[in-house]
């Protein structure tokens, strides 16, 4: 496949790393369409949701599949059915600062029944560089192979500390977009990155999406979105809903996201913008 793809966004924002593992299947099902729905981008696998027998479709859209360095839980319905493939150079830390996998995940993924003991089970190590790599030059060829294998965007999600050797990597194989996680202020990450990604591409044209440490507040989102992010992780608005019980799901999503949005929007709008893809830096001054 030809690269360029866009990926527009119903709402300018995703969920990068939702604990799926640590809720039943069902309400997994249930909340990434209640998520997906409301206009949030769902990071998701199939098996997430689905055995491999299931018939029913994952599908759902917006869905990021997040391809990590050693495949894990990836399977070929992922090429199928994913808006966006995230090449996952950023593992995901557990409880004590480990790259590893923990075992309930590692279960749902192997199609194992659920067993609720392995609470007290130790995490399990995961690669931390994928094996059919030998250096950062094989993006190139991995970013080409996936474009081969699915019609979505193809982004690469790095860490913050690693975007200065990363970003060169990500130019060459001409990715659709970056997500950068970023600890602390975003705005300094945002600016740097926006300006070296910019200097390939036409301006803005490669999506530029940003995970933070703490949920920003309405008024950070427009100065990040001024600044050049075009996406920003909703990780801890999403997972506060996850872990609460909610008779009417759907409505719960739509209001705790309806609200949020309409808050980002309303600052948008305080900058004389009718849309938040219109956010400039001479904005900045006007939040």
């Amino acid at each position: 496949m030809a690269s360029g793809k866009s990926m527009e966004l119903p709402l300018p924002f995703f969920w990068f790393d939702p604990p799926w593992h640590l809720v039943h299947i069902e309400k997994c099902r249930t909340f990434a369409h209640a998520f997906a729905a409301s206009g949030i981008v769902v990071a998701a696998l199939h098996r997430d949701f689905h055995d491999d027998n299931d018939v029913k479709s994952s599908s759902f859209l917006p869905r990021l599949a997040p391809h990590r360095s050693d495949r894990a839980g990836w399977i070929f319905r992922d090429f199928e059915s994913a808006s966006v493939i995230d090449l996952r150079l950023a593992p995901t830390r557990d409880d004590n600062g480990r790259f590893a996998y923990h075992p309930a995940q590692l279960n749902r993924w192997r199609n194992c029944e659920e067993d609720r003991s392995h609470d007290a089970v130790e995490s399990i190590d995961m690669m931390t560089f994928p094996p059919d790599w030998k250096s950062l030059d094989g993006m190139c060829s991995k970013v080409a192979q996936l474009r081969k294998l699915s019609d979505a965007a193809i982004f690469v999600s790095i860490d913050e500390a690693h975007a200065a050797l990363m970003l060169p990597a990500a130019k060459s194989a001409d990715v659709d977009g970056v997500i950068i996680r970023v600890e602390g202020d975003p705005l300094g990450t945002i600016v740097r990155a926006r300006q070296y990604i910019d200097a390939w591409k036409r301006p803005r044209s490669t999506a530029l999406w940003i995970v933070t440490s703490e949920q920003l507040s309405p008024a950070d989102c427009v100065k990040c979105f001024a600044m050049g992010a075009s996406g920003l992780s909703v990780d801890l608005l999403c997972n506060d809903l996850l872990f609460q019980n909610h008779l009417r799901l759907e409505a719960a999503v739509n209001q705790v996201v309806g609200e949020f949005a309409d808050s980002v929007r309303g600052y948008a709008n305080s900058c004389n913008v009718a849309r938040i893809a219109d956010l400039r830096p001479e904005h900045l001054s006007l939040v």
